[in-house]
């Protein structure tokens, strides 16, 4: 009897070595989905089975050998996943400015539709501002991600720009200063 695409995903996962998360950027489907399918809670859509595929070097005919283990439906997760990471590799400006463009186009279109008299539970309606609120959300989560990065970098140890008075990173008891004196003191 052949083996699932389940059972195929997790033998491979693990032949690689690969964590969940390297194996999400290996192939560019979010480690949540990955996670669903190894253990079956889900069937990938055709494109998603590509990635892994490719992700992987093994042909889509070696993970769906069986009628029946692709979702034809799409992934959302999976679009998901790709908005994050394009957000995420935008500069803060850049993304500042795309939280601007939201506002004033969803503020824009508010107007237009009170122009027009659109009821606020009209359904077209409704749907465009879950859009925008959640494309807004996403750039401001990315942004404040970004921030936070580099607040972490700014005041790590091993930092040129870390606080005075941060502690100083030790290698067997001793601070890279007192390592530095030695090396003068011996030289």
């Amino acid at each position: 009897m052949e083996a699932s695409l389940k059972d195929k995903l997790s033998l491979i996962r693990a032949e690689r070595g690969l964590t969940l998360r390297k194996a999400a950027k290996l192939t560019g489907v979010s480690k949540e989905t990955l996670n669903d399918l190894e253990r079956g809670r889900r069937k990938p859509h055709l494109h998603t089975l590509h990635k892994i595929a490719r992700g992987y070097g093994v042909a889509v005919e070696t993970l769906a050998g069986g009628a029946g283990q692709i979702d034809d439906a799409g992934d959302q997760d999976d679009q998901d996943y790709r908005v994050a990471s394009e957000l995420e590799e935008l500069s803060e400006e850049a993304l500042e400015k795309l939280i601007s463009y939201y506002r004033k186009k969803f503020a824009f279109l508010d107007e237009h539709w009170a122009r027009e008299g659109w009821e606020e539970d009209n359904p077209l309606r409704r749907s465009v501002e879950l859009l925008f609120g959640r494309l807004e959300g996403d750039a401001q989560l990315a942004l404040l991600r970004k921030k936070t990065e580099q607040k972490e970098a700014a005041s790590s140890p091993l930092s040129p720009g870390a606080p005075a008075g941060a502690p100083a990173h030790k290698i067997n008891g001793n601070t890279e200063k007192d390592l530095a004196e030695t090396k003068l003191e011996a030289g």
